[in-house]
């Protein structure tokens, strides 16, 4: 999307404005085209063959979720390590860039984490690091050799619900990242905009969640994301109710992640549960032009009242 010298331009231009540049860094796989994957199925004497997991050579390997086109490293591998912490710590240091979110975090092994975590404070002592430590779309009967849990999957299995099972991985994972995607509150928000929960039933569920987490917790809440049903369709394009569900976010003390497009009311055609092959291509729909945004939305004018009385 542009050259070196814009996206340090645009770093630049943000921390003049007081504003902080977060990148998304992936860790636990790559594209099936990546040049170290192409040449490790081409040449059987590569270095990089023992980059990946090959379960029979060429054409069988371990990927994302059993998806072929994103082959997973092998982090059996001491070279993976440093090439992806060496990676990271080049966006940091040759852009100036102050926090990343890490993707599927679940995948790598945490003491890999360990050691990314620390490699990362030693050249920017104030980095801030934000896990996604995702469940949906895991198998555990399917995945489970993909993943490098920090607790078993019985005691994860144990906690029952999903909304459960994400507040327990973010208790696992406390003294390894800064911060985390909150998806149990994500997962409480859908059964109150759904209409499966009332108000005072929801405020009870976040207050137990919220309460239950380390005081020190940052959990980042979020009302949907690119890997979930856009609000607008979970909440049946009821704005009455989606505002509420803002403000619910609103009311708690933590960092807010508003997905684009949300704001004025961006749907979708089709739930994830009843698409195809890439069905999440339903909720990340370009952002329409800025001609055709509705700036009198309802949804628009909620967000600017409660972020003026958050500033």
């Amino acid at each position: 999307f542009g050259t070196d010298a814009d996206l340090r331009s645009l770093v630049e231009g943000a921390h003049s404005r007081g504003i902080r540049v977060m990148i998304d860094f992936v860790p636990n796989h790559c594209s099936v085209h990546h040049p170290f994957f192409t040449e490790a199925r081409s040449e059987p004497g590569s270095r990089y063959r023992n980059w990946f997991r090959f379960t029979s050579y060429p054409d069988a390997y371990r990927c994302f979720q059993n998806l072929p086109v994103l082959p997973q490293f092998n982090f059996d591998n001491e070279d993976v390590w440093d090439y992806l912490i060496g990676a990271a710590q080049y966006w940091l240091t040759t852009f100036d860039i102050d926090a990343l979110r890490l993707d599927h975090v679940i995948g790598p092994p945490v003491a890999f984490w360990r050691a990314f975590r620390d490699s990362m404070i030693a050249v920017k002592p104030e980095v801030f690091l934000l896990a996604e430590a995702n469940l949906h779309g895991v198998d555990f009967r399917k995945h489970r050799n993909l993943l490098a849990l920090p607790i078993s999957v019985s005691d994860l299995r144990a906690h029952g619900s999903l909304p459960m099972q994400h507040h327990a991985l973010m208790l696992a994972y406390k003294d390894v990242f800064d911060g985390f995607l909150d998806f149990t509150f994500q997962e409480i928000i859908v059964d109150f905009v759904s209409g499966r929960k009332s108000r005072k039933v929801t405020q009870q569920r976040i207050r137990h969640h919220v309460e239950s987490l380390p005081p020190s917790a940052i959990a980042v809440t979020q009302l949907d994301n690119h890997d979930l049903d856009r609000i607008a369709w979970t909440g049946h394009n009821d704005l009455e109710r989606i505002s509420q569900a803002i403000e619910l976010q609103f009311a708690i003390d933590q960092p807010k992640l508003i997905y684009y497009g949300s704001e004025f009311g961006m749907t979708q055609s089709a739930s994830f549960e009843h698409g195809s092959g890439h069905s999440d291509i339903l909720a990340r729909q370009p952002m329409p032009p800025a001609s055709d945004r509705d700036v009198h939305h309802p949804l628009f004018a909620t967000y600017q009242r409660l972020t003026g009385v958050r500033q």
